[in-house]
């Protein structure tokens, strides 16, 4: 009897195990889904098919592409599933700085596991030729004998309006701001003339001073941009923007609570990918750094709760609403 006893049980252990095998086969068993919350053939949407391509090789798998705008795609993998089938391509503006700027955000920072940074730029300030500006300090005096610089961004609470807020803070000054919705009317009233100054990413700003369009004035982070024609960084230009380093970046989430196995795949083929040829080349032509821990499972992390804590000291203080 104890020996029917000991088989029926060694029995029923080997069907468990086989129906959990079969209930969790090997990540990744199907499609993956890359949510990117931005239009196709932006700046963004380029880093998602490019990395996609490189992680479907190495996951063996299709990374199948969707972009799904701003809130809505990035509230879609906060809330989705944790199985590693919904992931976002996401940057500083809806995974850090939209939540901290709407009063009823449909999600949290925290709802969101860093997976890698993928790469990081400075925006490059640039001044209509019109103007005379050649330095933050041209600017900074222009503002204090008459008050009506005035710059354009995508919208309240963007990256650019808290770069530029962030600005005039340290320097005491008051400049004008001019909210638009969306990048291309402000760049086209930039380029006429109807306002002073723009922020634009690395790779839409150096087209544009290498036609001689624009003025270029200073650059956000730590480090000068090498292909920006000898451009200071805002540290550089003013002793008061000592230590201004501010980069707009790009990285791939997952929701929180997926399983750290399968957190450390998608990780280890990221860092496989990030050594192929065709994202070097891709790195080298944006502009784009990777950051020196980005690939790191806990630096993303660290890097991803330094700039909250960032950006977080800085909201309270900007005018969001009209």
């Amino acid at each position: 009897m104890n020996k029917f006893l000991a088989r029926c049980v060694t029995a029923l252990a080997l069907a468990v195990t086989s129906l959990g095998v079969a209930a969790n086969p090997v990540y990744p068993s199907r499609p993956i889904t890359l949510v990117v919350a931005y239009p196709a053939g932006g700046s963004t949407d380029m880093v998602a098919r490019k990395w996609g391509d490189e992680l479907s090789k190495r996951l063996k798998q299709p990374v199948v592409i969707e972009n799904v705008g701003g809130l809505i795609g990035a509230r879609r993998v906060a809330k989705a599933t944790a199985d590693g089938y919904t992931l976002l391509l996401g940057s500083v503006n809806e995974v850090v700085l939209s939540p901290l700027t709407n009063k009823n955000p449909p999600y949290k920072t925290r709802e969101l596991r860093a997976v890698g940074i993928l790469g990081a730029s400075p925006v490059i300030l640039l001044a209509n030729k019109s103007k005379g500006f050649k330095s933050i300090a041209d600017i900074v005096a222009a503002a204090k004998r008459n008050g009506q610089i005035s710059y354009g961004t995508p919208g309240r609470g963007t990256f650019p309006h808290i770069v530029m807020h962030a600005l005039e803070n340290q320097l005491k000054v008051n400049l004008l701001h001019i909210p638009y919705k969306g990048g291309a009317p402000f760049i086209q009233d930039a380029l006429a003339g109807q306002i002073d100054l723009i922020l634009l990413p690395t790779v839409t700003a150096l087209p544009m001073l290498a036609s001689n369009q624009m003025q270029g004035v200073a650059s956000s982070s730590g480090v000068r941009v090498d292909a920006a024609q000898g451009l200071p960084t805002f540290g550089e230009s003013m002793t008061e923007l000592k230590g201004f380093d501010y980069t707009i970046w790009a990285g791939l989430f997952a929701p929180a609570g997926t399983p750290t196995p399968i957190i450390d795949k998608l990780n280890s083929s990221l860092r496989e990918a990030h050594q192929s040829e065709a994202i070097q080349a891709f790195i080298r032509a944006s502009g784009m750094a990777t950051p020196a821990t980005g690939l790191d499972l806990l630096g993303a992390q660290r890097f991803l709760d330094a700039e909250e804590r960032k950006y977080r000291a800085i909201v309270p203080g900007m005018q969001l609403e009209d």
